[in-house]
């Protein structure tokens, strides 16, 4: 709880591997300009992976609301195995922690409904390819967030926990490296508007609000922007065109005038994620975390 992560917002989604006869647009289901593997690089540690069923296989995807229904809007970015791949390459040679939430399941051969029992079992199983799966003691009733660096990656391995948000039951991969959302419970709350100046003010309120102490719960920092029908059509925006605005106003002494020794937030989310969020979260790490 006393540490500043960088954090990738919808992190699977740096391509566009099948998507709907609507929802195919690049400029507004892609989130990030890097795959995981160059997020890593970059410094990410927190990843939304977004985990969909398209075409038999688990891949990530992006998919918003048409009306009451899923259906006509969205694609599909990074595939699971992918993912597997890229984050053991990364911690084959780097021991650090990584954490990545799974949220926003969708079967997309099925009317895009969210994933039964024995589909998400199938993820895990998948996702059990990770070979550095952090094993807590106690799993079952861990609270992560009260655990320190050294009790993740202090023997010199690296630690991947995967946060699980669907209702699901675990089993045993409660054993294996899974936990659930309120096993590392994170306030999570973004703005839900296309004004940079609204997002900004809603977001350090919030701040202020929830992190009196550095000992309150999990705070992540969700600096995004979110597109509506006037940016969809009359502007022609993306989202990465939005991480373009906002991610700089990250510098401009707002959230660190604002920051002090009680009050910091724990993941820095972001769309489009690059290394100037990293510097910023050792930044904060440095002079006020410690």
């Amino acid at each position: 709880r006393h540490v500043c992560m960088p954090g990738s917002h919808d992190a699977g989604m740096s391509k566009i591997d099948g998507h709907t006869l609507l929802g195919g647009i690049p400029e507004h289901v892609l989130t990030q300009s890097q795959d995981i593997a160059h997020q890593l690089a970059s410094g990410s540690r927190y990843f939304d992976v977004r985990p969909v069923i398209a075409a038999g296989h688990y891949k990530t995807g992006h998919y918003s609301k048409m009306g009451n229904t899923l259906k006509g809007q969205g694609a599909n970015g990074q595939s699971i195995a992918e993912i597997v791949d890229q984050i053991n390459a990364f911690t084959a040679t780097n021991a650090e922690l990584v954490v990545v939430l799974l949220s926003h399941d969708f079967n997309t051969d099925d009317g895009y409904r969210g994933l039964t029992q024995n589909e998400y079992e199938g993820l895990l199983k998948e996702l059990c390819g990770i070979k550095d799966l952090y094993v807590a003691p106690d799993p079952v009733n861990v609270d992560l967030s009260e655990l320190t660096l050294h009790d993740f990656i202090g023997t010199g391995q690296a630690a991947v926990v995967c946060i699980v948000q669907s209702t699901i039951a675990l089993g045993d991969y409660n054993h294996k490296g899974f936990y659930r959302y309120n096993q590392h419970n994170v306030y999570n709350n973004y703005s839900e508007t296309r004004d940079l100046d609204l997002m900004i003010k809603d977001q350090l309120k919030k701040l202020t609000q929830q992190r009196s102490s550095p000992d309150n719960s999990l705070f992540l920092l969700s600096w995004t922007l979110t597109e509506d029908a006037t940016s969809i059509i009359l502007e022609g925006s993306s989202i990465l065109d939005f991480a373009r605005k906002t991610d700089p106003a990250l510098f401009n002494g707002q959230l660190t005038s604002l920051c002090s020794k009680r009050t910091y937030p724990n993941i820095i989310y972001v769309d489009d994620f690059r290394s100037e969020v990293t510097a910023l979260a050792m930044h904060i790490n440095a002079w006020l975390a410690s």
